[in-house]
């Protein structure tokens, strides 16, 4: 079994980056994380007593190994289920990962992330704990673990450039929605009579004086904006109070 954690600060708030993160599943294979082929999107829940929203993505993975691995397990994709948990009273959003399929031939843990910096609020910090154990594979478990984990580095690697231009695209907006893609689109397929109950927004707890950078091109930013599930969202809260005009304000609308 091999194990390896990963820990990134990200110099923006909280409910910056996990909206950025959100992006990433918009359009899909992104150019930058090809290895995620397709997604699929269920198990939609709230719980009002702790504020949490969650859903399950089932991502289709073209695995980023060798060749010969591939030929070696039998493994060219495989499936992952992603458990989701966005925590607004906490500010927190948890993402477990584990693969549904192949699992006789391996198995893959991952735990994830995002909170408030303990060090400046108005920072993230991210976690990722990975956990590969390789069950059967002709006596080369050790060699293929140290191979899928070097992968894993590089992917990670990815992950945060993806985030990181995703958050430049949205604070050069100088306006942030409330909620993010996914968010979206779990409250609209959420039950009618949880809809109404999901009143949290990232903002509830934190305003932003986040400076903004020099604009940039994001004609790609409204992309997809068509999926029918948007338009079942419930109408967004009125923006926080903030000095208008002021390019140093991130307002949340």
């Amino acid at each position: 079994m091999r194990e390896a954690r990963l820990v990134h600060t990200y110099k923006e708030p909280w409910h910056v980056v996990i909206q950025a993160y959100q992006e990433r599943f918009r359009q899909l294979p992104h150019p930058k994380i090809p290895a995620l082929v397709e997604a699929t999107f269920n198990g939609f829940d709230y719980n009002a007593a702790n504020q949490e929203l969650t859903w399950i993505v089932l991502g289709k993975i073209e695995l980023p190994i060798p060749s010969w691995v591939k030929r070696l397990s039998g493994c060219t994709h495989c499936t992952f289920r992603t458990t989701n948990t966005l925590n607004y009273k906490d500010r927190t959003m948890r993402i477990q990962i584990t693969n549904d399929e192949y699992r006789q031939v391996a198995v893959v843990e991952e735990t994830n992330c995002f909170r408030v910096h303990p060090d400046n609020d108005q920072w993230t910090e991210y976690e990722q704990v990975s956990r590969l154990t390789i069950r059967s594979l002709l006596g080369m478990q050790s060699q293929v673990e140290g191979i899928v984990m070097r992968s894993y580095s590089e992917q990670y690697e990815a992950g945060r450039q993806v985030d990181n231009d995703f958050i430049q695209q949205l604070l050069a907006l100088g306006r942030l929605p409330a909620r993010g893609f996914l968010e979206e689109m779990a409250i609209a397929r959420l039950p009618v009579e949880q809809q109404g109950a999901v009143s949290p927004t990232h903002i509830d707890r934190t305003t932003t004086t986040t400076p903004l950078p020099s604009p940039v091109s994001h004609s790609k930013q409204d992309d997809g904006t068509g999926n029918e599930t948007t338009k079942q969202v419930p109408p967004i809260p009125s923006p926080v109070n903030g000095s208008a005009g002021s390019s140093n304000i991130v307002t949340v609308v």
